[in-house]
């Protein structure tokens, strides 16, 4: 009852690009960690199109700190992309941290960091968002 495996795969073709977009995603998700009562999901995105041959893997925490009110998210992504007419790459690892509290049933902010990192730049960023639920 915890376990949702999940994958699926599309295709596109227009005749003006050079070869067809083929997408394979798939992800694996644990709702109840012993112990720790966390979740854990794990992700891989695998794609190629007119410009690129990418492959994303990644990982995410979940848990609530507080059951209703206050959860957190730890989230990491490594990307892989290979640019086909330059044949310059792209690797990225990307670190995600979250944490929402909800107000009430229909309101809630959240807190999110993400820092990337590939080779020679960095970028961080911080949001804040108040969202509200219909």
């Amino acid at each position: 009852n915890y376990l949702i495996v999940s994958v699926n795969a599309g295709t596109r073709f227009r005749k003006e690009e050079p070869r067809p977009t083929k997408t394979l995603n798939g992800l694996v998700t644990y709702s109840r960690i012993p112990l720790i009562d966390a979740s854990f999901t794990a992700s891989a995105n695998l794609m190629q199109t007119a410009y690129l041959d990418g492959r994303i893997f990644g990982g995410r925490f979940r848990k609530d700190i507080i059951p209703g009110k206050l959860s957190s998210m730890l989230h990491y992504r490594h990307v892989d992309f290979s640019y086909v007419q330059s044949n310059s790459n792209l690797t990225q690892n990307i670190g995600e941290f979250d944490f929402s509290y909800f107000i009430n049933k229909k309101w809630y902010i959240s807190v999110n960091f993400e820092a990337t990192f590939q080779d020679g730049d960095n970028y961080n960023r911080l949001y804040f968002n108040l969202r509200r639920k219909l």
